[in-house]
C-alpha cells in the first residue's frame, strides 16, 4: 500500500537535552588534608547523607557488583573515606544509594565537592546527573590525574529542570583489577543565585549538546573510488550544504575534512585496534587531535564504529573494546571542549534477540558516552519493499531512551525496492525524515555510497530520492 507520512514539523529539541552549562565553575586543587576545610557550612546545610562516611558506606553504592565498597581509616582527617577495591578494569563509579536531591527546581545553584586519591595514578572526576522524564543529562568536573595524595574536585551547577532529581557519582577512570580507589567529604550545597563564581571558566566540562532541529546530512565514503573532495563536491550539488557529514578513518585521526566542509557538523569515526590504544602508544596523538578539534562545529566523534562483528571474528574482544573507549574518553575530557560528544555507533541489528547479542557487551558505559549513535538500514535481502519508520527505528530510540542518552543516526538508506524507479523511496525518504525529526533525533546522516563488504547501491541518483533528501537537508 502507499506511504504516508505525518506533516513535517520542525521543533525544538525537548527540555531531556542539557542545552546549556550556566554560571558554572570547576576547580580542582591537589595537597594535603589540611589544605582546605570541608566543614565550612553546618551539618544543616549539606545535603548528602553520610557525606563524611562517619556511618560506613550507608547510602552509598558501586555500580558494578565486581567492585568491593567498604569504609576505611585512611582519610583527609580522623574520620573515615570510602574505599572501593577494583573488581573490573574500566570506569569505576561511587554512586548515592538514593538520589541526594528528589526534585530540584528549575534555576536551583548548588555546589558539589569531593575528595579523592589511589593507590596509583588514575583519571577522577565528579559528576551530577539530573534525572527527569526518563533521561539523564550530566553535569561534571573534566577528569583530572589522582594519585597518593588527597586531591579536591569541585564544580558549580544550576538545574535545568523543574522537579529532576540529582544523583551524585564520584567517576574513576583507568584503574585496573585490585587497585584502591578511596573518595572522602562528599559534599553538595545549595548554593546562592548571587553569590561570586570562583574561577568560573576552570575546569568545567558540562555537556552542551546543541538546540535546535534535527540535522541532515551525508556520508563522505570513498568506497566508490572517488575522493573526500569529490563525494563533497557532489553533495552540495545534490542536496545544498549538508548539515552534517560522515567520515570514515582508519588509524589515528585527523582533521583534513574540516579543509573540505568547514561548516558542517562532523560525525567522525575513527579505528585503532584496543591493545594499541590500551598500550598508550596513541594517547600523545589522540591528546593533539581533541586539543585540534575545531570550535565552530559540533563534534560527533566516534572511537571504533560497529565493533560487533569484529568481536564475533575473534579479531578483538569486547572488554578491551569498551576499556580503550574509556581510555580515549578520558583523554577527550582533558581538553573539555563542550562541542565534542563522545558517539557510540553500534548496529541496530545489534538490538534485535535474533542477533545473539548484548548491547552491554560493547557499552563503555554512560561516563564514557555521550551520545547513542546507531546504523539502521530499510531491509534489503528479500527486496520486500520499504518499512515503516517504527520497524527501523523504534528499537533504537527505546534503547538510547532507556540508557538516558540523546541519539544520533550515523548511517541509514535503502536500495531501489523491487521495480521502484525512486518516486516511493522518496516518499520513504520523506516519512523517515518526519519520524526522526519528530523523536529528536539530533543529527541523520544518509548512506550514499556503495557497500563495501556486500556492494549494495544505496547512493540517491533518480531525481525523486535527490529531491526528498534535498528537502530534508535544506530545511
Amino acid at each position: 500500500m502507499p506511504l504516508s507520512y505525518p506533516k513535517t514539523i520542525r521543533h525544538r529539541l525537548t527540555s531531556r537535552l542539557l542545552i546549556a552549562a550556566v554560571a558554572v565553575a570547576s576547580v580542582v586543587t591537589a595537597g594535603a588534608a589540611t589544605a582546605e576545610s570541608a566543614s565550612a557550612a553546618t551539618p544543616a546545610d549539606e545535603l548528602v547523607v553520610n557525606a563524611d562516611f562517619s556511618a560506613g558506606v550507608q547510602n552509598w553504592r558501586t555500580n558494578l557488583s565486581s567492585d568491593r565498597l567498604t569504609a576505611s581509616t585512611v582519610s583527609r582527617s580522623d574520620g573515615k573515606s570510602a574505599r572501593i577495591d577494583v573488581g573490573s578494569p574500566g570506569i569505576t563509579v561511587l554512586n548515592d544509594s538514593k538520589n541526594t536531591v528528589s526534585a530540584a527546581e528549575r534555576g536551583a545553584e548548588y555546589r558539589m565537592t569531593a575528595w579523592v586519591k589511589a593507590s596509583r595514578e588514575v583519571t577522577a572526576q565528579i559528576r551530577a546527573r539530573e534525572v527527569a522524564d526518563g533521561s539523564a543529562e550530566a553535569y561534571k568536573t573534566e577528569s583530572r590525574p589522582v594519585s597518593g595524595e588527597w586531591t579536591q574536585l569541585k564544580m558549580d551547577f544550576t538545574v535545568e529542570r523543574s522537579g529532576a532529581a540529582l544523583d551524585l557519582n564520584v567517576v574513576f577512570a583507568g584503574a585496573a583489577k585490585g587497585d584502591q580507589l578511596y573518595v572522602d567529604s562528599v559534599s553538595l550545597k545549595s548554593v546562592a543565585v548571587d553569590a561570586p563564581q570562583e574561577n568560573p571558566t576552570v575546569g568545567q566540562c558540562a555537556a552542551k549538546l546543541p538546540l535546535g532541529d534535527t540535522r541532515f546530512g551525508v556520508s563522505l565514503g570513498t568506497s566508490d573510488g572517488s575522493s573526500m573532495q569529490e563525494g563533497w563536491d557532489r553533495a552540495v550539488q545534490a542536496y545544498g550544504t549538508p548539515d552534517v557529514v560522515r567520515v570514515f578513518q582508519r588509524g589515528a585521526p585527523n582533521w583534513n575534512v574540516t579543509k573540505i566542509a568547514p561548516s558542517s557538523d562532523l560525525s567522525i569515526s575513527f579505528k585503532i585496534a584496543p591493545k594499541d590504544v590500551l598500550s598508550g602508544a596513541y594517547d600523545s596523538r589522540l591528546r593533539s587531535w581533541f586539543q585540534s578539534a575545531p570550535t565552530n562545529v559540533q563534534v560527533y566523534w566516534t572511537y571504533f564504529h560497529e565493533p560487533e562483528d569484529d568481536v564475533a571474528r575473534g579479531e578483538i574482544t569486547s572488554a578491551d573494546y569498551r576499556a580503550a573507549w574509556q581510555r580515549i574518553s578520558s583523554i577527550a575530557d582533558e581538553t573539555c571542549r563542550s562541542n565534542l560528544h563522545a558517539t557510540l555507533v553500534l548496529m541496530s541489528w545489534t538490538l534485535d534477540p535474533k542477533s545473539n547479542r548484548d548491547f552491554d557487551d560493547y557499552y563503555p558505559g554512560s561516563a564514557a558516552i555521550d551520545v547513542l549513535a546507531w546504523d539502521p538500514y530499510n531491509p534489503w535481502n528479500n527486496n520486500t519493499g520499504y518499512k515503516d519508520p517504527e520497524a527501523i527505528f523504534g528499537s533504537i530510540i527505546a534503547k538510547s531512551k532507556a540508557e538516558g542518552k540523546p541519539f544520533g543516526i550515523a548511517e541509514t538508506g535503502s536500495t531501489l525496492m523491487g521495480s521502484d524507479t525512486g518516486v516511493a523511496r522518496a516518499a520513504w525518504l520523506r516519512e523517515i525524515g518526519a519520524y526522526l525529526r519528530d523523536n529528536d533525533a539530533l543529527f541523520v546522516s544518509y548512506y550514499d555510497a556503495v557497500a563495501p563488504s556486500d556492494q549494495n547501491d544505496f547512493r540517491l541518483r533518480d531525481t525523486s530520492s535527490v529531491a526528498a533528501w534535498r528537502a530534508l537537508v535544506q530545511g
